[in-house]
């Protein structure tokens, strides 16, 4: 496909923008479908088994059983939706995309740029802590941090190893595919790349509303792996970056470390170690040179 080829694509998307948003959104879309076919399934097994029967679904009490059923197998409901999700969008981010399989491959300034993901993952985690320690030093977040806590404490239901694999591996994989390597590639053949970074951002961040704190870091985050991947053009590197800040959430834990950063030293440490971090990522990020994009064929129904 040469250049004015692929001009006349955008110009034929733009003219239905319904249809355009939806060819963007519609990985995402895949990707709930099949977290809740993961549910259905499991109710399913439950009806299956004795647990569950159909007609719990017809009353309010029935209803909220098997509400409590799905909540007690969540992590299950997650493994089984994210290993679907992520198996279904290999196929298609790397099977159907002949640039995303050379960019796979790419080995030129690998460590560099495996450095400037894992920095700004753990900076930006980092920072988010210490933006949340200083807001709330000066305003009441009270609520905001309650609401923030025990939407985190729900996410966090198996054992720490079993945690680690689904939210440090399955699920930055999945939803970088998704996020970033079907829905951002979409966006940006109809509206400009950097204009595509914060609409995929705010898409991403609003997908992560269970808190209102949760949401406004997410977009952030979103934003950041959405301009990494333009920088680089290879979805490794803002699966590292997203596995980095979820990780986080495992290091940073144990009565001794607690105690080290409630003392003067360890929270001077904590905050340096954030801003550098953060920053020395970011700088590594801008000196990438970007790769030239191999021109493709993409036929998706939308354009005769």
């Amino acid at each position: 496909m040469d250049n004015n080829d692929n001009k006349q694509r955008k110009r034929n998307i733009r003219k239905n923008s319904a249809r355009g948003m939806f060819y963007c959104v519609r990985p995402v879309l895949l990707m709930f479908a099949l977290m809740f076919a993961a549910m259905f399934a499991l109710v399913g097994y439950g009806i299956y088994k004795g647990d569950l029967n159909a007609q719990m679904l017809s009353s309010e009490a029935g209803t909220l059983e098997v509400y409590n059923f799905l909540l007690a197998k969540s992590y299950l409901a997650d493994l089984m939706g994210y290993g679907a999700s992520l198996i279904a969008g290999i196929l298609i981010f790397v099977l159907k995309d002949r640039k995303n399989s050379d960019a796979l491959r790419e080995k030129n300034k690998f460590f560099s740029r495996f450095a400037a993901a894992v920095l700004t993952g753990v900076g930006m985690h980092l920072a988010v802590d210490i933006v949340l320690t200083m807001l709330s030093g000066l305003f009441d977040m009270s609520a905001l941090l309650s609401e923030h806590n025990e939407t985190m404490q729900a996410v966090y239901t198996g054992s720490l190893w079993s945690d680690m694999l689904l939210l440090g591996v399955l699920a930055p994989l999945t939803e970088e595919i998704f996020f970033r390597g079907l829905a951002f590639n979409r966006l940006r053949e109809i509206m400009p790349e950097g204009v595509a970074v914060l609409v995929s951002g705010a898409f991403f961040g609003g997908l992560h509303s269970s808190s209102s704190v949760q949401m406004l870091y997410a977009i952030a985050l979103g934003i950041l792996l959405g301009w990494l991947y333009t920088k680089s053009e290879n979805i490794i590197y803002p699966m590292l970056l997203h596995a980095s800040f979820n990780l986080m959430n495992f290091v940073l834990v144990g009565d001794k470390i607690n105690a080290f950063l409630e003392t003067t030293v360890g929270m001077l440490c904590y905050y340096f170690a954030g801003v550098a971090a953060l920053a020395g990522g970011i700088a590594l990020i801008r000196k990438m040179e970007k790769p030239p994009l191999i021109p493709q064929d993409y036929n998706d129904g939308i354009v005769d």
